[in-house]
């Protein structure tokens, strides 16, 4: 009977036992919470203006700025369940985190694909912000990038966002990586030319050009002779940080230039001449001024 006359502890009182008994661990764990989180804040600060000097590509700097922010904060965090007693938490907490993050990768498989792409091209990416580049069919100007996809500014102003995944997985063509570029057109004379004068005078016309890229080796080739006439074919090289790219008007420069060297010149088109500016040699558009000049 005296022993059901003994008061139990509520949980409020157990509580506030726990409390009391522990609370030395308990301001020592907020104390170093608060601490490390302040290191964290200024350490990330000051990393994130070391990566950026040092690196280019803002993308990688800022990824890898976080993902150390990330990994110390979970190493503090470990740090304070531990001095709390709760180390079991800690294996609870990371086997409840590997179950859902199986769980929300297998339902969202797309999103996390990306995600995980995004992740190598931060440290291995085949484009810089700015470059012009060209995956799927689909060209543009790299505008932003992000851990889940990359914008590109197309040549006619549309914003395009690309999947990383997609850019991982598929052949991607950077033009202005090394900012060197060729390009080449192609030109027919009638049969009656001396084809060998014609390739050594469209070449000394090209190379005269303050334009082309001299690095690059210039060359005017034969490429087939059919149906009374030589079909030629000129390629020249130029530097992407200096002509807007990819070259067309450039291109369409040269290729006038080297028209009208033919018509001074006396060569024979195996067309006429506003024939081959209008179907023959694409990207090029007549001007009266240029013509009379």
């Amino acid at each position: 009977m005296r022993k059901d006359l003994i008061p139990t502890p509520t949980i409020l009182e157990t509580f506030q036992q726990g409390l009391v008994q522990n609370s030395p661990k308990i301001v020592l764990a907020i104390f170093i919470l608060a601490i490390g989180i302040i290191l964290i804040r200024f350490c990330q600060s000051f990393l994130r203006k070391v990566v950026h000097s040092k690196s280019s590509d803002v993308l990688a700097a800022d990824f890898i700025v976080n993902l150390i922010s990330v990994l110390a904060f979970a190493i503090i965090f470990s740090v304070v369940l531990s001095i709390l007693g709760w180390t079991g938490w800690t294996n609870k907490i990371l086997t409840a985190a590997g179950i859902g993050t199986f769980v929300v990768g297998f339902a969202l498989k797309d999103i996390g694909e990306n995600f995980l792409a995004g992740f190598i091209m931060a440290f291995r990416r085949p484009f810089r912000l700015g470059d012009l580049v060209q995956v799927s069919g689909i060209k543009g100007t790299v505008h932003q990038m992000s851990l889940r996809e990359t914008t590109l500014k197309s040549l006619d102003g549309r914003d395009i966002y690309i999947p990383n995944a997609m850019i991982l997985k598929n052949p991607l063509e950077n033009f202005t990586h090394d900012a060197f570029m060729r390009v080449e057109f192609p030109l027919e004379l009638a049969m009656e030319n001396d084809v060998k004068s014609a390739i050594e005078d469209i070449l000394q016309c090209i190379n005269s050009l303050p334009e082309v890229e001299r690095k690059g080796e210039t060359l005017v080739v034969l490429d087939d002779f059919i149906q009374n006439k030589y079909r030629i074919i000129s390629k020249f090289w130029f530097t992407t940080s200096s002509v807007h790219v990819p070259g067309t008007d450039l291109r369409t420069f040269v290729m006038l230039r080297v028209l009208e060297m033919l018509q001074q010149k006396k060569y024979t088109l195996a067309v006429t001449l506003e024939s081959a500016l209008e179907s023959k040699i694409p990207n090029v558009s007549i001007h009266t001024q240029t013509t009379e000049e």
